[in-house]
């Protein structure tokens, strides 16, 4: 009897117990795996909003899986995507002749209120919008890229802009490709960190003025080197633009973003230089991975002579020469970016950049080493940026593509800038 009231008692315990979890808002734990491949399956779909929350939730039952974290990195990934897509349209309809967007622009180019300007546009569209994607996405892709055996199964991984698939990503995801995708992500939230710290107000005149970029936002297809010729005029009056002379110069308040985008950089580098190495370690079938490498004589490892690839596409003979050459300017650029940075590897040792590096990539295309040797101090550019310097040098630079009369004339003038 004394068994049965003690059952009675443990069972009474534990309904009273799941009461007290509904009746509080404790939730159950989900399944992962059902989470991982629902958040999949609407990666597939191009589903950005399902994947994220899918994947977001499965984080929440492991906090520290890869393969969850990777999947949210690659959400977050689709969702710019289709914020660039949003944007384009509104372009469109931004740029179209004789429309009320457009004739309040010249009015008002800030948009954001009366007397703002287009840089102030810009820094809230980049701070607030971009901003709190590239935020969450660099950590889950780091977290991705510090496990050594992730694998996550992507069949489908489509990424469209104005209904045209550009990329699909599908494929195992692995250690090597979450090192490329890390490293895009920190190139990617150095380079906002970076547009943060300086004066974006320019004159938008001349951007809307260009034919080519009507075409490209509206969908009409454009010759590379119309857009290029086009963009290298029009940059030149933007930066030569006399009443915009702040354009491009350092903000008061952006030091502490430079220190970001520095750090951002740095892992940047880092993650790129581990790469192939990582990938050309690899034992398992490559059949269906990101970015692999053929085992034409199929012993599980790469051997010489066998080709990297990615998304099923073999890398040109030039391209795997390449990889050791640039294997070698991103850690040289990765120890330059770190010095005196929280994770500087090499505190007591001042690190610079040696430019002369650059030769090996030259090399592998056959040109003799034309980049004279030349002491790069990175972590000084980020103390106390000379961006008069940057924007003289970005304008020459211009001025030698649209001056030149001949690739050769060209080439010669952007070496003479080194």
């Amino acid at each position: 009897m004394k068994r049965l009231y003690f059952g009675i008692i443990v069972v009474f315990f534990c309904l009273a117990l799941t009461a007290c979890a509904v009746e509080y808002g404790i939730e159950a734990e989900e399944n992962y795996d059902e989470l991982m491949t629902a958040g999949v399956a609407a990666l597939g779909d191009g589903d950005s909003d399902t994947a994220h929350d899918s994947f977001v939730r499965a984080q929440k039952v492991r906090p520290e899986d890869a393969a969850a974290a990777l999947g949210v990195a690659l959400s977050d990934a689709q969702a710019m995507v289709e914020l660039v897509d949003g944007l384009l349209v509104f372009l469109a309809d931004f740029t179209a002749e004789e429309t009320p967007a457009l004739a309040k622009a010249v009015h008002n180019p800030g948009g954001l209120e009366p007397g703002s300007t287009l840089g102030d546009t810009l820094h809230h569209f980049i701070k607030y919008i971009m901003g709190p994607v590239i935020d969450e996405m660099v950590p889950a892709a780091q977290l991705a890229a510090s496990d050594p055996d992730l694998v996550l199964n992507v069949p489908s991984l489509p990424l469209t802009l104005q209904g045209e698939e550009l990329l699909n990503l599908g494929g195992e995801w692995d250690a090597a490709d979450a090192l490329w995708f890390a490293s895009f992500a920190c190139t990617l939230k150095g380079g906002i960190d970076f547009v943060q710290s300086i004066d974006l107000d320019f004159d938008i005149g001349p951007l809307l003025a260009m034919n080519s970029l009507r075409k490209l936002i509206s969908g009409q297809p454009v010759e590379i080197a119309e857009l290029l010729e086009e963009v290298a005029v029009t940059m030149l009056v933007i930066l030569e633009d006399p009443e915009k002379t702040h354009f491009l110069l350092p903000l008061p308040e952006g030091f502490e973003r430079l220190q970001e985008a520095q750090v951002a950089f740095a892992l940047a580098a880092r993650y790129g230089s581990q790469v192939w190495r990582t990938a050309a370690a690899e034992t398992d079938p490559q059949e269906d991975d990101v970015l692999g490498y053929l085992d034409e004589n199929g012993n599980g490892q790469m051997d010489d002579g066998e080709s990297f690839y990615f998304l099923g596409a073999e890398y040109s003979a030039l391209l795997n020469d390449f990889v050791p050459s640039l294997t070698a300017v991103l850690d040289e650029l990765h120890t330059s970016f770190a010095q005196s940075t929280p994770i500087d590897a090499y505190p007591l040792t001042y690190q610079t950049f040696d430019t002369a590096v650059f030769n090996l990539l030259l090399e592998d295309l056959g040109l003799p080493p034309l980049i004279p040797s030349s002491e790069a101090d990175i972590a000084a550019f980020f103390e106390d940026p000379p961006m008069a310097d940057v924007k003289t040098f970005i304008t020459d630079g211009l001025h030698c593509a649209v001056d030149s009369q001949t690739s050769l004339e060209m080439i010669f003038c952007f070496v003479w800038l080194f």
